[in-house]
């Protein structure tokens, strides 16, 4: 059976470490580069031309150009998030944390904690331990 590339399956599964990091300080930094992120916005989206085509309706001329809207729309949202990645991880390397990719069932086995607050314990402990778990990821 061939085994067929989904974006799921190409999800990478990092977390940010920087030795000797105080938990209020680690939230801190995070909360700066999210904030940060955050503040990506495409305002001029992509222009496209949309010529009006003769052999349909008014009606069916604005269908299509709905359609050929929401694609667009679609694809251009991937890129802005693209864009908040690069922008998150540019702030964090600036404030002197590495990423470090883990396996994927390390972050199945915290997602499985019924108790939020211990998921979230979990989380702290991966990026202000003493060592840092998984592979460092080339920036």
């Amino acid at each position: 059976m061939l085994f067929a590339a989904t974006p799921a399956a190409a999800r990478e599964y990092y977390y940010f470490y920087r030795a000797n990091t105080a938990r209020e300080a680690y939230i801190a930094d995070r909360e700066a580069c999210e904030r940060l992120a955050g503040g990506v916005d495409r305002r001029a989206g992509p222009m496209v031309y949309m010529p009006y085509n003769r052999n349909l309706t008014g009606a069916q001329n604005g269908l299509a150009q709905g359609i050929a809207g929401l694609f667009i729309g679609l694809m251009s949202g991937g890129e802005t998030r693209r864009t908040m990645s690069v922008v998150e991880r540019t702030c964090m390397a600036d404030k002197g944390y590495a990423r470090y990719e883990v396996d994927k069932q390390v972050v199945k086995d915290i997602e499985k904690l019924d108790d939020v607050d211990a998921r979230v314990e979990r989380y702290f402990a991966l990026a202000t331990a003493d060592t840092p778990t998984g592979k460092r990821m080339k920036e």
